[in-house]
């Protein structure tokens, strides 16, 4: 290839050999100074190693050992006009914008079986979209549940609430772009994540009220942990959107929150606990649920639509697809 043939070097304003950013560049949808990282060596061109041996020399200001400084300097000059017009092209490559992907911040193990599910859904989403090969670019921050369980029980959700927004703070250094509580009893604290991060955080109550009304739910049941059941953070959320919320009586809701914590939360699943769970869903839909909020994310993994009367509204499905929504929007 001529160097002619690389590219017209006058759409870019300078470039800095050292770092591999290229600075000012003119193009279209991109701002005037700002740098790209396009992540180059020298060696990657397909030059001698004599040659390239030469640029380097060139390049630091030191004599050149195996080749005189012209040529290093013409060498480097075709290297760099070279480098930044594939950079330029790769930049304005229409399959590039479009796989243009955010990165996800999980803050997960509360508990660590329904984070799997989290995790699995999200590439699976992200992968349908794309196509083979595509996966989704997620950093995972999992508590130890143990931890957060007796927080819970003691009542010290002021203590939670800094414990995860600990999480969400190491997220957000470590690249993420947006952050998920993988869990509905958790989002009690969710204020306090939001306050110390500045990267949007996808609240799960607010996904599942956007699918309750686009599928014509206005009254639905609400089945979770005790805390999501009988505080309002939740409930508010949805009431806030025209949603009646219905809950189980008291000796209902202690065995919703017992099978949770002793069964699902350490894997286990038995047909006894879905059948409790099935007969409290039939009497709420006997009493006027048009649907059943799954509002733990551990209860997707004893009940689905084939098991309940009424409709299921999947808070971790519902969850996770709203992350592939933003990551790829």
């Amino acid at each position: 290839m001529r160097p002619e043939s690389a590219g017209d070097p006058s759409q870019i304003s300078s470039f800095s050999s050292e770092s591999g950013i290229l600075k000012d560049a003119s193009l279209a949808g991109a701002s005037r100074d700002s740098c790209v990282p396009l992540n180059l060596e020298y060696t990657n061109c397909g030059h001698s190693d004599q040659g390239m041996r030469a640029a380097r020399s060139a390049s630091r200001g030191t004599p050149a050992r195996t080749a005189s400084n012209a040529f290093a300097n013409d060498e480097r000059r075709f290297c760099l006009r070279l480098a930044t017009s594939v950079g330029v092209a790769m930049l304005l490559a229409p399959h590039e914008r479009r796989n243009t992907m955010k990165t996800l911040g999980l803050i997960g193990g509360m508990s660590w079986q329904s984070t799997a599910l989290y995790y699995r859904w999200i590439n699976e989403g992200v992968n349908r979209a794309l196509g083979p090969g595509h996966s989704a670019k997620i950093v995972l921050w999992s508590v130890d549940f143990s931890e957060i369980s007796r927080l819970q029980a003691a009542g010290e959700w002021e203590a939670a609430g800094r414990l995860l927004a600990d999480c969400g703070r190491r997220l957000e250094a470590a690249g993420a772009d947006a952050l998920l509580i993988c869990t509905n009893t958790m989002h009690q604290v969710a204020d306090a994540v939001s306050a110390a991060t500045s990267v949007p955080l996808i609240h799960l109550a607010d996904a599942t009220a956007d699918h309750i009304l686009e599928n014509g739910y206005p009254r639905v049941a609400l089945l979770g942990t005790r805390f999501t059941m009988e505080r309002d953070f939740y409930r508010n959320r949805l009431t806030a959107r025209g949603i009646t919320v219905m809950t189980p009586d008291q000796a209902e809701r202690d065995d919703i929150h017992r099978i949770i914590y002793q069964e699902l939360c350490e894997g286990v699943i038995r047909d006894e606990s879905r059948a409790r769970y099935v007969e409290i869903i039939e009497r709420l839909a006997s009493d006027g649920a048009q649907a059943v909020i799954l509002g733990c994310t551990e209860i997707t993994l004893l009940i689905g639509d084939e098991d309940s009367p009424i409709p299921t509204v999947d808070t971790t499905r519902i969850h996770a697809d709203s992350a592939v929504r933003f990551a790829l929007g």
